[in-house]
């Protein structure tokens, strides 16, 4: 058992490896992060000095500001702050393979997406063993290298980071409902969930079903018991979400304004989602670049949460299905379903591990 381990352990690390050896181009989401993440480094929130490399950006006062939620950027802030320790950005610029941001953004990506796709494969790996002993390690390699985790682990965008966030919090539950009643383990779940919703807005789907899995267990169906567990979970779901609103106050004045609506398209409906379109999530599932289209194996995921149903784990079927339907229902409905010119759908990406 014990060199299984070691064994399930080595080829998740090398994947994480192969994640860590692709310098990727710039693009306008990347840079979006990096130039929020410059700019905070700065104490400052707007990003006038580097509006011309990205286009996703918006115009709020006089100033503009990148339009991407800031979890992300904060979390990298203390990594990029070691890299300047180190000068590396001059040895970016001076490097003949990219221009000098690529491979900047590159050396960010190694704490901004790259570790985070890895503890993603990591979690995952323990949470399938719970229910398939001995093929956890193959589930988690067929997620980091047969699904868009693959490209969004080597890419700094926000989706790698909050996926690990989202499915942390419910490995984090799921050993909470199989366990000793632990309100500590549901308050770091809420954290979790919390600074997931401050790095990207979805994620609140993802709380509100995990919030529903909570109220799961029956021996805590008690007004107390009930109170307990939701009030632990809700405490850290409000801490998580504290830097979120302490940016938008020091940038926008306001403690709920987000950057992201001042998107004019994303003025219209709630926040740019409309009526779910069934030709829309058709083309999301089938298209050439659909997600069943790229990954095909995530069919069994479908197959493998009816079994898991009928086994007796149904809260944790109902769970995964609630997430899943959530995600594609509200992508559906979304005014850019692909999230522009990007492989596959990656606003589906949070449910991948699910």
């Amino acid at each position: 058992m014990l060199r299984r381990r070691r064994l399930a352990l080595a080829a998740i690390l090398l994947v994480g490896l192969a994640y860590a050896t692709m310098i990727q181009n710039f693009s306008w989401n990347q840079a979006s992060h990096y130039d929020l993440i410059r700019s905070l480094d700065k104490d400052g929130t707007t990003i006038d000095a580097y509006r011309e490399n990205t286009g996703d950006k918006v115009f709020y006062k006089g100033h503009w500001y990148s339009a991407r939620a800031p979890g992300l950027a904060l979390f990298a802030l203390p990594f990029y702050d070691t890299l300047n320790l180190v000068n590396a950005d001059s040895w970016a610029r001076s490097s003949e393979a990219l221009r000098g941001d690529d491979e900047m953004v590159y050396l960010i990506g190694l704490w901004g997406n790259v570790l985070p796709g890895l503890l993603l494969l990591l979690v995952l790996w323990r949470v399938a063993e719970r229910f398939e002993p001995g093929y956890g390690v193959l589930a988690a390699v067929a997620l980091g290298l047969g699904t868009m985790v693959l490209p969004l682990s080597t890419l700094l965008f926000s989706h790698a980071f909050t996926a690990f966030l989202g499915f942390a919090a419910f490995a984090l539950m799921l050993r909470e409902r199989d366990g000793p009643p632990s309100p500590a383990l549901l308050w770091l779940a809420g954290l979790a969930m919390g600074y997931a919703v401050a790095s990207e807005y979805p994620l609140f789907f993802v709380a509100l079903v995990l919030g529903l899995y909570l109220l799961s267990r029956r021996d805590a169906l008690t007004p107390l018991g009930v109170a307990r567990r939701a009030g632990a979970y809700i405490a850290g779901g409000v801490l998580g979400i504290v830097p979120l609103l302490l940016y938008n106050h020091y940038a926008f004045r306001s403690w709920t304004h987000l950057a992201y609506s001042d998107v004019p398209r994303q003025q219209k409906g709630f926040f740019g989602i409309g009526v779910p379109s069934l030709k829309v999530l058709a083309t999301l599932l089938f298209d050439s670049r659909g997600l069943l289209t790229l990954s095909p194996v995530l069919l069994m995921g479908a197959i493998g949460t009816v079994l898991l149903y009928r086994r007796g784990r149904r809260a944790e079927a109902l769970t995964i299905a609630g997430i899943c339907l959530c995600y594609l229902g509200y992508n559906s409905g979304y005014y850019l379903p692909f999230g522009g010119g990007f492989m596959g759908p990656r606003f589906l990406t949070t449910m991948l591990p699910f």
